[in-house]
């Protein structure tokens, strides 16, 4: 079900397999413990059930994971869902569903090949996806967490292939757009950071914050390191090693998901995470300080929910085989337990013998705190509709629940939104101002305020850029022309490109870009786009930028049939002009072009009544044809 090719380092203590050591405290007092869960074999509910009794936890989260290798395995058929779904209708109780969905393998030579099957043919997809969020609604599994192709950085395509990440992300908004669409969804999206791509691939794959939910990654204590010592031999990593790969390695790549996923206002989710021992000895094995800081990481950085690997999958990942590492988890997030000694001295009475020592180790319940709390107030939030919107707030939104009546305040986080209509059931509002990020929408009655849960929750995201003019339009193929580019949210924009090469660039403001066009090829014509939080502006119209030689402009625009009219032509690109036609009828001589490049002079030949086309050639490339190179004989 998952890879072993993630770029994570990890380490373990060694310890005598019969000693059990006291984990690592972990002290933050303002940490967030994640919702939690676990993976324990396709479609098998129980087992998730004895992971958090083992741990002493309450599983929140359910994960799962469908089969790829056909449409039919993976999505079913209409009213007939797959294998794994039926067998989990009914069976997760309270708990939400994680769902991993593969990219579908069936027929293609490769991933890759996949992409650019969806890229040419995106209505059958979409109907498969139609097919499988119906299925997920009908047997009651409408507010599952979809996690869409993860691990793209494990095989699905390279980090330098552009196409085959802009493929991802255009198949991941139609994916999220046909499951949108279907009554009663109300799904929620966990898109994969790749620790193995450059940020350039990473934001090239992403979809848009409007079609994302969570920021995802999976985690387990296995390095490929080489500098920290690591026998690589089947045994568990030293404290010392562990300590080196955690900051030398994964400690900075856990610092970029983190970064990535602030910069889009999203919460982490976990997919997956572990100890593991590996045939290769590239695993950690029974690693509690792996645990103990993994955990004090997600406590610390906005991990909505975190769903522990507990399966043999080219790599024993079981927790109950690491005793060190369940202490440390039942330490760290659950009921806990810490060994204590107890030293005795006693001596025989009567004797001259020496004292007998004896020492005993004993494990008591981890300490609790009870606190009374106040009995629930009936008002309950069980959806928020939509989920998102931009962090300028104005989003008129939906909320649905219970105990709605006489409400006296809806809060967004803590700040306050304007109620525009209530019911008992269900309260309209216009969504406040905010930062990027998710919070909880709650509901204040004169009974009390609900309580927060994942299905209240709404995402800020940043706007999608959007580029209304290019100014100017064109440059010499050689780049170098200071452009400035106005539309939309390009407030902490990332990427300019033009075409498909990047750009220099600077942010005035959220309207305002100036970028320095790149080298391009000669007479052609490119997109101008902008990378930000919220994903890459759409292409349009207005958004094209022409290298020279190009026309932008003739003066005047008509003259006598016979010739002789001096026409002024404007553009970029003309130094070295060595022709210029008008509708077929070529002049080669008396060109005059200014010091610049931008300007030719020339006398229009005769030529037959009517509007033609005035061309350029440079170097033997010519000037595409317009509107704006236009000349009319009368």
């Amino acid at each position: 079900m998952r890879t072993h090719k993630i770029l994570t380092s990890l380490a373990a203590l060694a310890v005598a397999a019969t000693a059990v050591i006291v984990p690592l405290a972990v002290s933050s007092s303002a940490a967030t413990a994640p919702l939690l869960g676990s993976y324990n074999g396709a479609a098998n509910p129980a087992g998730g059930v004895a992971f958090a009794t083992e741990t002493g936890t309450t599983p929140s989260i359910y994960s799962d994971y469908l089969d790829g290798t056909s449409w039919g395995s993976m999505v079913g058929s209409s009213g007939s869902p797959s294998w794994v779904i039926s067998r989990l209708k009914g069976q997760l109780g309270s708990q939400r569903l994680l769902l991993s969905v593969p990219l579908v393998h069936a027929g293609y030579s490769s991933d890759q090949a996949a992409l650019a099957a969806y890229a040419a043919n995106p209505a059958t997809w979409d109907a498969n996806f139609t097919t499988l969020a119906r299925n997920l609604v009908a047997d009651g599994f409408s507010n599952a967490i979809i996690r869409l192709m993860w691990e793209p950085d494990a095989g699905i395509y390279s980090s330098d292939d552009l196409t085959s990440a802009a493929n991802y992300a255009a198949l991941w908004r139609d994916a999220h757009s046909a499951m949108a669409a279907v009554s009663g969804s109300n799904f929620q999206w966990a898109w994969y950071w790749g620790a193995n791509f450059d940020a350039t691939t990473n934001n090239t794959a992403y979809p848009g914050s409007a079609y994302v939910d969570y920021i995802t990654f999976d985690d387990y204590d296995q390095s490929w390191d080489t500098s920290c010592g690591v026998p690589y031999n089947g045994s568990n990593f030293t404290q010392a090693q562990h300590q080196c790969l955690w900051k030398d390695d994964q400690d900075k790549g856990l610092v970029a998901l983190t970064a990535f996923a602030k910069a889009q206002g999203k919460p982490i989710g976990i997919g997956e995470w572990g100890v593991i021992d590996r045939s290769d000895g590239h695993g950690g094995g029974d690693d509690p300080y792996w645990v103990n800081d993994f955990t004090a990481w997600m406590k610390a950085n906005n991990v909505a929910w975190a769903s522990y690997f507990n399966f043999n999958s080219g790599g024993n990942s079981i927790l109950a085989d690491y005793p060190n590492s369940l202490a440390a988890y039942r330490a760290d997030l659950g009921g806990g337990s810490t060994p204590t000694t107890t030293t005795t001295t006693t001596q025989a009475s009567g004797t001259s013998s020496p004292p007998v020592t004896t020492t005993t180790t004993t494990t008591t319940p981890k300490s609790t705190t009870t606190t009374t709390t106040a009995p629930p107030s009936g008002v309950v939030v069980t959806r928020v509709s939509p989920n998102t919107g931009p962090t300028s707030g104005g989003t008129t939104i939906t909320v649905t629940g219970s105990g709605f009546s006489g409400a006296t305040a809806v809060n967004f986080g803590t700040i306050a939104a304007t109620i525009k209509s209530v019911s008992a059931t269900v309260i309209t509002v216009t969504a406040p101002a905010s930062g990027g990020g998710t919070t909880d929408v709650t509901v204040t009655t004169p009974a009390g305020r609900s309580q927060a849960t994942v299905a209240d929750q709404f995402t800020y995201v940043y706007p999608l850029p959007s580029i209304t003019s290019v100014s100017p339009s064109a440059g010499t193929s050689g780049g170098g022309a200071s452009v400035t580019i106005t539309g939309n949210g390009f407030t902490g924009a990332t990427r300019v490109s033009f075409g498909s090469a990047a750009a220099s660039f600077t942010v005035n403001s959220n309207t305002s870009i100036t970028a320095t066009a790149p080298a391009g090829v000669a007479a052609s014509v490119v997109d101008v786009s902008v990378a930000g939080p919220g994903g890459t502006s759409a292409v349009v119209a207005a958004d094209k930028f022409s290298y020279g030689p190009v026309i932008t402009s003739v003066n005047p625009r008509s003259g006598n049939h016979l010739g002789g009219t001096t026409v002024t032509i404007n553009g970029v690109g003309f130094a070295g002009a060595s022709a210029v036609s008008f509708g077929g009828t070529l002049v080669t001589s008396g060109i005059t072009v200014n010091a610049g490049g931008t300007q030719i002079t020339v006398a229009a030949p005769a030529n037959a009544a009517g509007t033609v086309d005035i061309t350029v050639t440079v170097g033997g490339v010519t000037t595409q044809t317009s509107t704006l190179d236009q000349f009319t004989y009368a």
